[in-house]
């Protein structure tokens, strides 16, 4: 092969990289398939009435070795129409009732999970979302697995009423 032909191939394939370059970097492909995540938060925002929020908020207590948590995670908090609707209308925090680590509730005053959970919210039983308003006062609560449909369903009802 002579040397002008292994150039006019060498500036084909380069044409060709470049063209395949610019055609994946400016295409969309790639933001349609990202998982949407929840945005959590924390309890000192959810107990803060200064603090500005999405609008009503939730703490969702659960622990990952429970199997109704386990499937309520991988079903329903998973669930495009679930994470979007959380992250337009509400604040969330995760709550392990069986962790001894230490959550801000009002005045930052420290409390352990599992003192939140059993001695304030008298949690019994996982999954367990409870409702609060804009200031940190309890609502209302929801008990135990929810397909997403139905904590879509709730979801709606506690933000258009409350």
């Amino acid at each position: 092969m002579g040397a002008k032909v292994k150039l006019s191939i060498g500036i084909v394939l380069i044409i060709l990289f470049l063209n395949a370059c610019e055609k994946r970097v400016t295409s969309n492909e790639y933001a349609s398939t990202s998982p949407l995540i929840i945005s959590w938060t924390t309890t000192s925002v959810i107990y803060d009435p200064q603090q500005t929020k999405n609008g009503l908020s939730l703490l969702l207590f659960m622990n990952g070795n429970n199997y109704q948590c386990k499937q309520f995670m991988s079903q329903t908090l998973t669930d495009t129409a679930v994470v979007r609707l959380i992250n337009e209308s509400f604040n969330i925090a995760r709550i392990d009732p069986l962790s001894d680590s230490m959550v801000l509730y009002y005045n930052n005053v420290p409390i352990s999970s599992s003192s939140l959970a059993y001695d304030i919210y008298h949690i019994t039983a996982l999954p367990t979302t409870c409702v609060l308003n804009t200031k940190g006062e309890y609502i209302t609560r929801w008990e135990g697995y929810q397909t997403p449909e139905e904590y879509i369903t709730n979801l709606k009802y506690a933000r258009d009423h409350y």
